[in-house]
This record gives structure tokens, C-alpha cells and sequence, in this order.
């Protein structure tokens, strides 16, 4: 008998308990679904995000790092918010300097698209995205 191919309900079930074993820092776990999931969607970001995330909830940001700079995506969305994830864990690696270069970087890269989650991501890291304080609710003054 052949395997039947993955549903995306399905693949959206697995995202979910990795993420979950991700949140507790279950290395172990999280590594054997995102790894699977990195093979059914190869240039997707989320299942390396997944494994970063486990070893940052682990308290052990250079495996993350680690992780993630053996990861090569092709140009786009994708490798946005990948490079995102690689700076905050970079960060969390006490490499600022490195960390900081990249956010740049993305925030040049991604100038064309100023929604775009990297972006808004990078920004903040970088102190750069404007607070929801400082918007004024009523842009031409109070009703």
C-alpha cells in the first residue's frame, strides 16, 4: 500500500504540536515533527522557526543559532521572516553586533513591503516600529 499524502488540516495539526512542545522547550519532540514537516514543505520557514523556538524556550539560544544558520531558503517572504528568527536568536546568543547587522539588512531588504511581518518584526527589534501609543485615534481631530 502506498501513503497517502498530507492534507493541510493535517500538516496544520502537526504545526500545532510542535509549536506546543516548542513552547515548553521540548527539544526532542518539537525537533521530530519540525523535521519531518521541513521534508513535506522544504521552502517554508515555519518548521525551522518551530526548532529555533524549542531550543530558545530551552534556554539554549546557540543551538538555535546553530540551527538556523545551516538553513538556506530561497529569497522572499520566507527567508524574511527565517532571517527575523535568526537575529532574535542571535540576540538571545548574546551576539548583538551580529543580530543588529541583520535586522538592518532585512529592514533594507524588505522597504518595498512595509506590512510585511519580518519587517514589522525587525523594526521592533530594532526600537524602530512606532508605538500604538504614539497613533492618534482620531487622525482629523475628535468627532
Amino acid at each position: 500500500q502506498s501513503m497517502q499524502p498530507l492534507e493541510s488540516k493535517d500538516i496544520q495539526l502537526l504545526t500545532q504540536l510542535g509549536f506546543m512542545a516548542a513552547a515548553r522547550g521540548d527539544t526532542a519532540r518539537s525537533q521530530r515533527i519540525f523535521d519531518a514537516l521541513a521534508l513535506l514543505r522544504p521552502h517554508q520557514a515555519f518548521a525551522h522557526i518551530g526548532i529555533a523556538c524549542a531550543w530558545m524556550n530551552a534556554g539554549k539560544a546557540s543551538q538555535a543559532v546553530h540551527h538556523l544558520s545551516r538553513v538556506h531558503l530561497p529569497a522572499g517572504d520566507e527567508a524574511d521572516i527565517l532571517d527575523a528568527f535568526y537575529a532574535l536568536a542571535l540576540q538571545l546568543a548574546g551576539h548583538m553586533h551580529q543580530s543588529t547587522t541583520l535586522l538592518q539588512q532585512l529592514v533594507q531588504r524588505t522597504a518595498e513591503c512595509p506590512e510585511s511581518s519580518a519587517r514589522r518584526m525587525a523594526l521592533s527589534m530594532l526600537g524602530q516600529l512606532p508605538s500604538p501609543c504614539n497613533r492618534t485615534l482620531y487622525p482629523q481631530g475628535p468627532l
